[in-house]
């Protein structure tokens, strides 16, 4: 047999070897091209949860919004729930490690019956750009929920 019938072959199976890997090279990503940010972990005493927030409260039969006005001090924040058809309710919480957050109350009706309210969350963000999401009881009924910090309203100014 003639070298001319090797050659050729050979080369088109070094051609293909050095396509695959460059290839396999492009398609893993390299630790110089990552642009994810580091994540930064805040202690719970990084967090003031003082303010007004807005809570999404929603199960597989329905969706509430409420509001939350709390004062925070040493790590316990506490303030008074309001929403559509929902009677003002006072809350007591607590801040504990990994950033759980915890706030209770109870509710009395008219009749004298009482009835717990429970949130559960976790609170992630930075200070003062947080979110809280977690589980709630409210009036006997389970809701997955997630909290937002309502902006402040900027007065506009009239020109005159």
């Amino acid at each position: 047999m003639k070298l001319q019938n090797y050659i050729l072959p050979l080369f088109g199976l070094f051609l293909l070897t050095g396509l695959l890997c460059q290839a396999q090279e492009l398609s893993t990503p390299s630790p110089v091209q990552s642009t994810e940010s580091p994540k930064v972990d805040y202690s719970s005493e990084d967090y003031d949860l003082t303010g007004t927030w807005t809570l999404l409260l929603s199960n597989s039969l329905t969706r509430r919004q409420v509001t939350l006005r709390l004062k925070q001090k040493d790590k316990r924040p506490r303030g008074k729930l309001s929403g559509r058809g929902i009677p003002l309710q006072k809350l007591d919480g607590r801040i504990e490690k990994d950033n759980r957050v915890k706030f209770w109350g109870t509710h009395f009706d008219r009749a004298g019956n009482s009835s717990e309210l429970d949130f559960r969350g976790v609170i992630e963000g930075s200070p003062g750009n947080e979110k809280i999401s977690g589980k709630a009881l409210l009036f006997r009924k389970n809701y997955k929920f997630i909290g937002t910090r309502a902006q402040k309203k900027t007065k506009k100014r009239r020109s005159r």
